[in-house]
């Protein structure tokens, strides 16, 4: 319930989750919460802020084709802390597409997908074991699938919010990431490796106030 000041000064409400999740649970990602009047469904969305933690993105293109399993070519690893951004088309007919982000390990790793009927109000989306239902307005053409990894979970967003879960995972060194769909669909996607949270204290004492 807290109302919290945005980078230019305004207002917006910022929910802070905890994740029950090995090794000993942690913070989610302080997630901004809105309204979709259109959609009619609450969506919560990382802030704004979380961009800065970024590294050199490690994959970058745009009209990806897809069908079967896409590995985006990163190195072994550097999947298991990293934002992965995609937008996937959305196909003419029924369609099951997403992402995978594992190792070679049995039981290693997580997929997040989403069960696509074609002219649907809502399509079926899953990370991890953890189902939901995506509303989607009849004039959109894409899906935007926004992965966090965490080295043992994972937080998914589904168009940019209106589906979030937060899934446990087990990431080994050799991890990677893949797109994958059971149909041809154009993607586009970004995946960067992302910084540690922590900074100097002095660096916070000498962070511009938005509110005096």
């Amino acid at each position: 319930d807290n109302e919290c000041p945005t980078l230019a000064g305004g207002k917006r409400r910022i929910n802070w989750g905890w994740a029950t999740v090995p090794p000993a649970s942690a913070q989610t990602l302080p997630r901004e919460v809105t309204f979709n009047a259109e959609a009619r469904a609450l969506q919560q969305y990382p802030i704004e802020e979380i961009a800065g933690l970024r590294a050199a993105a490690a994959f970058d293109r745009r009209g990806v084709a897809v069908r079967g399993s896409v590995g985006l070519g990163v190195p072994a690893g550097v999947a298991r802390q990293a934002e992965l951004l995609v937008s996937f088309a959305l196909p003419s007919e029924s369609a099951t597409f997403g992402v995978r982000i594992g190792g070679s390990s049995s039981g290693d790793g997580i997929g997040c997908s989403v069960n696509y009927t074609a002219g649907a109000a809502n399509a079926s989306v899953a990370c991890g074991g953890v189902r939901d239902s995506l509303p989607l307005l009849a004039r959109e053409t894409s899906v935007e699938l926004r992965v966090f990894a965490d080295w043992t979970f994972v937080e998914a967003y589904f168009q940019r919010g209106r589906v979030a879960i937060t899934a446990k995972a087990a990431f080994s060194p050799d991890t990677v990431a893949s797109l994958t769909s059971n149909v041809t669909v154009a993607a586009d996607v970004s995946l960067f490796p992302m910084k540690s949270i922590w900074v100097d204290p002095d660096k916070v004492r000498a962070a511009p106030r938005v509110y005096k």
